[in-house]
């Protein structure tokens, strides 16, 4: 009995959750990718996985698409802390103060991605920020199932291939569950993120303590990557200027399934989309402040239902094709590189320091801090600068 191909399986893990002889367990590829295999031994050959299967199945039933909105929490707090403008933030408070749980990403104590659940509001840090890893689902499906047959209220979170799986393993409408789907540009290998945290570890010698994808501290416009080493150490590069990120951006070490996306639409099947609005300040530059400012795609009349029952989000209703025209990622696939096949040769044999000499190319003056945070002091606080020296220059 054979499960998806390679290159269509997007890691979903609903066959693995589906299993109730836990045959199959997901496994680490020489690609760094988790896939599924099934352990004959255990295995009773009910097919139950290839029906669970999204890419097997192929049943998609799509929401219409309703009402788009650029939107972000009126809490500065919140927006700060978030990604772009703190929508995710301002739903799950809604389904948690309804005695709901809410599902989505966070790191390990080894900092890989993985989901998990909380039921406090006070837990939400654990799921802001994007994380540019494709998590690790676990039993998050089981789990989710478990609330929701409860009577639990239930938000889900994940990238559109997640939410697939969770609905082809659910099988089932409940009323109780409202679902986010992420926009993502591909899922970046957990295997080429352990050997960058190794990498980082070793050449600042010291554990890690924290990391942020998503750091304000230069803006919205310019966010940064920052690790917070244990020693009081602290690293931070404008994202296209660090190494790893660097391959993420050029689409090197996604998933193979990522390069042909089935889930580049406008529909959805989630109730919300939501990502960053990009390009606001061309076509609405009064929503601009550089703090973050996020999209929402709102697809069902459960999802209507919430929004209208959020307060303290600041919302305009806006034309899709706003933000198709500046986040191509809803859209359009990542363009596969020609040297894919050689980057993973070589992933298997070197560590992360030569897989960046060999494939990175960053000028040595972009990964400078000092040079970055000189520059984003005079882009903050340049009109100041400027008014201070033409003071001392008239008198």
């Amino acid at each position: 009995m054979k499960l998806a191909k390679k290159s269509v399986c997007t890691g979903c893990q609903a066959c693995s959750n589906l299993c109730t002889q836990n045959a199959i367990k997901m496994k680490m590829n020489e690609e760094g990718f988790f896939f599924p295999r099934i352990d004959g031994n255990y295995c009773i050959k009910c097919e139950k996985c290839l029906q669970v299967c999204p890419e097997i199945r192929d049943d998609k039933c799509e929401n219409r698409l309703t009402n788009v909105y650029a939107a972000f929490s009126e809490e500065e707090s919140i927006r700060i802390n978030s990604s772009s403008g703190g929508i995710f933030t301002m739903l799950a408070a809604k389904i948690i103060e309804n005695d709901g749980v809410v599902f989505g990403a966070e790191f390990g104590t080894d900092f890989s991605v993985k989901h998990s659940y909380i039921q406090d509001i006070s837990q939400i840090h654990k799921f802001r920020n994007s994380k540019y890893v494709q998590s690790f689902i676990g039993k998050s499906f089981r789990d989710c199932k478990n609330f929701l047959d409860d009577g639990k209220w239930v938000l889900f979170s994940g990238t559109s291939c997640q939410i697939e799986g969770l609905y082809q393993y659910l099988d089932k409408n409940y009323n109780k569950l409202i679902t986010i789907d992420l926009i993502c540009s591909g899922n970046t290998s957990p295997g080429l993120w352990e050997k960058y945290l190794q990498h980082m570890k070793t050449k600042y010698h010291s554990e890690i303590k924290d990391i942020n994808f998503r750091d304000k501290k230069y803006g919205w416009d310019r966010f940064s990557l920052r690790i917070s080493f244990t020693s009081g150490k602290e690293y931070r590069r404008i994202l296209p200027n660090d190494p790893w990120a660097y391959f993420f951006l050029h689409h090197q070490a996604l998933r193979e399934s990522c390069y042909h996306c089935r889930y580049k639409k406008t529909t959805h099947r989630a109730d919300f989309t939501l990502g960053d609005f990009w390009g606001v300040q061309r076509t609405y530059p009064k929503l601009y402040d550089d703090k973050g400012l996020s999209f929402v795609m709102i697809h069902s009349q459960k999802g209507r239902k919430l929004w209208k029952k959020v307060n303290g989000i600041k919302a305009k209703e806006i034309p899709l094709k706003m933000v198709e025209e500046h986040n191509l990622a809803i859209i359009r696939s990542a363009s596969r590189p020609e040297n894919r096949e050689d980057f993973f040769a070589d992933f298997s044999k070197m560590n992360f320091y030569e897989l960046e000499k060999k494939y990175v190319n960053v000028p040595f003056w972009k990964k400078s801090n000092m040079i970055f945070d000189y520059y984003s002091r005079i882009r903050l606080h340049g009109g100041k600068i400027y008014r201070r020296l033409k003071k001392v220059m008239d008198k």
